[in-house]
């Protein structure tokens, strides 16, 4: 199914068919017209607000009380299942890591539309999480990605919680993670890119999911396996599995990126053509893998052990399961 996604990804886009997206107005009058139009043009996602540190933000419910909410229903699901210090062990490692993720993923969006260099935005990131924590914590990318780790690690800790077998977690894992992952990468992707905002394509959505589903195997099913091969060669069981939640998910980035740089692609360069798309790959591969795995060990290598840890420090505590 990837092989397919990819092969259809990178077939020519025929001159005389419309995208299938729909037209927006073309930006030629007054800025708050253009924006009205923009706005009613595009129903399902409103313009985001700029606000300091220029970053965007929620334009509906604030970002605070989603995640809140979010976390709130993740507990009180925990407390039903009798796992909630395992919900609460995962929400506490996405907090954690989302600062740091936020801004490599700006940085790597950023850098894949063109409109930005990745080290200036990375330096950039960086400058608004010191002189604007507080905006920079508020922001909706900051949320989006506060919610999809912690939906994330709190479903892989309540399958942990339940015994479920590896193939479960990883359903479990992918179709928690996928979701929201749908939803923040295609307004990042918006928020990054040039041009006006536009519905993100069908196809870097397969995409994007062949990247998730590499990124929950590399991440929840293959460590375990991992770290028992480790072990019967003689390492002890902590480092092992230690090791083998670091190794995995930063290793498993080298065929993950280039589902990511496509489905950006498809959104950023609706028209290119095969041999336009190949060259962008090759030209962002590099770059592209150095951020996602420098990205990966806070995201779930060193979040992963972060959570292991976490999750045993609050059964000692509460007695749980």
């Amino acid at each position: 199914a990837m092989l397919l996604i990819a092969l259809a990804s990178y077939l020519p886009h025929p001159s005389s068919c419309a995208p299938l997206l729909p037209r927006l107005p073309l930006l030629s009058q007054s800025p708050r017209s253009s924006a009205l139009q923009l706005a009613s043009a595009r129903p399902v996602a409103k313009i985001n607000k700029k606000g300091a540190g220029g970053l965007s933000q929620i334009s509906g419910p604030e970002p605070g009380i989603v995640a809140c909410t979010g976390s709130a229903l993740f507990l009180a699901l925990g407390g039903a299942l009798g796992c909630a210090p395992r919900v609460f062990a995962g929400l506490t490692t996405a907090l954690v890591i989302s600062g740091p993720i936020q801004i490599l993923d700006i940085a790597i969006m950023e850098n894949a539309s063109g409109k930005r260099k990745m080290v200036d935005g990375l330096k950039a990131g960086t400058e608004k999480l010191i002189h604007c924590p507080v905006t920079f914590l508020k922001s909706q990318e900051t949320a989006l990605v506060y919610c999809l780790f912690g939906a994330t690690y709190a479903t892989a800790n309540i399958c942990k919680a339940l015994a479920t077998p590896l193939a479960a977690t990883l359903a479990a894992t992918t179709v928690a993670n996928m979701g929201a992952c749908f939803y923040k990468d295609a307004e990042l992707a918006r928020i990054c890119g040039q041009g006006p905002r536009r519905e993100f394509p069908k196809l870097g959505f397969a995409n994007l999911a062949a990247r998730d589903m590499l990124s929950m195997g590399s991440t929840f099913t293959i460590p375990p396996v991992l770290a028992a091969v480790f072990q019967s060669a003689g390492m002890q069981a902590k480092i092992a599995a230690d090791a083998a939640q670091i190794m995995c998910p930063v290793i498993g980035q080298t065929i993950q990126v280039p589902f990511h740089l496509t489905a950006l692609s498809l959104y950023n360069h609706p028209n290119w053509t095969l041999s336009e798309r190949i060259e962008s790959l090759k030209e962002l591969y590099v770059p592209t893998l150095l951020a996602r795995m420098a990205r990966a060990l806070p995201c779930y290598g060193a979040g992963g052990v972060l959570n292991t840890n976490l999750q045993s420090a609050c059964l000692s505590l509460a007695g749980g399961r």
